[in-house]
């Protein structure tokens, strides 16, 4: 089984079960999966958040500014995170049927992604690359 659907949420192995949050009784769809590239080294040192908003077509170009400006060092492992936010991104926005994506990428060390919760945003995406919240 590709899928498996649990108490209103979607577990999968594949990008295209992801879509299933639209429906109504879905409340969380979660895609495992693995990364073609190592993340971590990016995350390690001094680089700022960023935060952003863009539009899918202009999501890599706008990234890959403000990764540059963050102080995110110019390496393979830069250029592959950017184009997998945008790979997600264009993702979700066909799923969410939205042209504006407001993006964020930090270093978390709090507890502040500790646990889901609801609020006015109708649909969100979060993703993890390195760390606690990606085993």
């Amino acid at each position: 089984m590709d899928a498996e659907t649990l108490s209103q949420s979607v577990i999968a192995r594949d990008r295209q079960s992801l879509a299933k949050i639209v429906r109504d009784e879905c409340q969380l769809a979660l895609w495992q999966r693995d990364l073609a590239f190592e993340p971590a080294p990016l995350m390690e040192g001094s680089v700022d958040e960023i935060r952003l908003e863009s539009t899918p077509g202009n999501v890599a170009a706008d990234v890959k500014l403000a990764m540059a400006k963050a102080g995110y060092a110019a390496s393979s492992a830069r250029e592959a995170l950017t184009r997998d936010i945008a790979d997600l991104t264009a993702q979700f926005s066909k799923i969410a049927g939205c042209t504006d994506i407001a993006l964020r990428l930090a270093v978390v060390e709090t507890d502040s992604c500790r646990k889901f919760h609801a609020d006015w945003i109708t649909l969100r995406l979060i993703t993890t690359y390195a760390g606690r919240g990606t085993e």
